[in-house]
């Protein structure tokens, strides 16, 4: 029985601070057994990926639980990430997450299998026929640039939130390029829009979601938990809510006879060649629309705003 309990400690030793050298990984913090190092996740993330930065370096492994490599410097990530992104494109799956938000595998993220790369070549096609990412956007960026500045001269020396007009240009031009529709500058669903992704995230990423990929059956204890899922679920379905209606809102006013204005009609144009022509649907149906617009406006929202706002805020504070 102490020889069990003898090799059981040393197993678990070894586990404990060699795991990384023995599968070839670069150092980290040593993970538990099931959870990894999900605990640490509790606190502030930036300041603990800092920490283990300062003590085990640029790259490290993190294990939650499975193990993800982290690349904490600019020029590594330059000559790793960017220049060979086909390698990194895999994710590993949240299927606990991907059900619970969107009641399978649908959207443009996380697979990586010839489905979801035919969706993901189809929708940067779509983006570029319709002018994202080309000259024909400028005018665009311009105007709404311009009201963003005519709007913060208004405030004269008082103390601005950046944020908030940032925030309602770039929403006005995603949903333009999502959806072919075009919001008053102040609509209110932009600003509700970005309350739910902010209160999403924190649920998306939280600890009890790392449990839950591991112990499926804590789903059937949410309550205990404060209702997490319950709580997620709920912010997701408002948000769904609103890109389903915003998509049949794109559909009634569609016309296949016209050149697309948005990625929703690119996808209904499509489908509709696909039915005359007798072809095979695959993934284009309505649950893959939706879900793509989601990835489309929760990648190109608040992702933008993020970058705008660093970029004043260093503007700010290196005029020169």
């Amino acid at each position: 029985m102490l020889l069990i309990l003898a090799l059981f400690l040393i197993a678990l030793s070894v586990y404990y601070f060699g795991i990384n050298r023995i599968l070839g990984l670069p150092p980290g913090p040593p993970p538990l057994p099931l959870i990894g190092n999900m605990l640490s996740f509790q606190w502030e993330i930036d300041k603990v990926l800092l920490d283990w930065k300062a003590k085990y370096g640029r790259i490290f492994t993190v294990w939650l639980p499975y193990p993800m490599v982290v690349i904490g410097d600019h020029k590594v990530l330059q000559d790793t990430v960017v220049k060979n992104g086909d390698v990194f494109i895999a994710k590993k799956i949240p299927d606990q997450l991907m059900d619970i938000m969107c009641g399978g595998l649908y959207g443009l993220v996380f697979e990586d299998n010839s489905i979801v790369k035919e969706q993901r070549k189809f929708a940067l096609k779509s983006l570029h026929e319709i002018g994202f990412g080309t000259a024909a956007i400028e005018d665009t960026v311009y105007n709404y640039a311009q009201e963003i500045v005519t709007r913060w001269r208004k405030s004269g020396d008082s103390a601005v939130d950046v944020t908030e007009n940032i925030m309602r240009a770039v929403g006005n031009i995603v949903w333009a390029f999502t959806f072919g529709i075009t919001l008053e500058f102040d609509n209110p669903i932009l600003i509700r829009f970005r309350k739910l992704q902010q209160e999403l995230i924190p649920y998306m990423g939280g600890p009890f979601m790392m449990f839950l990929e591991v112990f499926p059956f804590l789903r059937k204890f949410d309550r205990i938990f404060g209702s997490p899922i319950k709580k997620l679920t709920e912010l997701s379905d408002e948000t769904n809510d609103s890109l389903r209606n915003a998509m049949e809102t794109a559909r009634k006013s569609f016309n296949p006879d016209n050149q697309p204005i948005s990625y929703v009609e690119a996808f209904l144009g499509e489908t509709k060649r696909r039915e005359e022509a007798g072809m095979d649907m695959g993934n284009f149906h309505t649950e893959q629309l939706l879900f793509s617009t989601a990835s489309l406006w929760g990648a190109g929202f608040d992702t933008t705003v993020s970058v705008l706002r660093i970029c004043i805020l260093q503007a700010v504070n290196n005029p020169e």
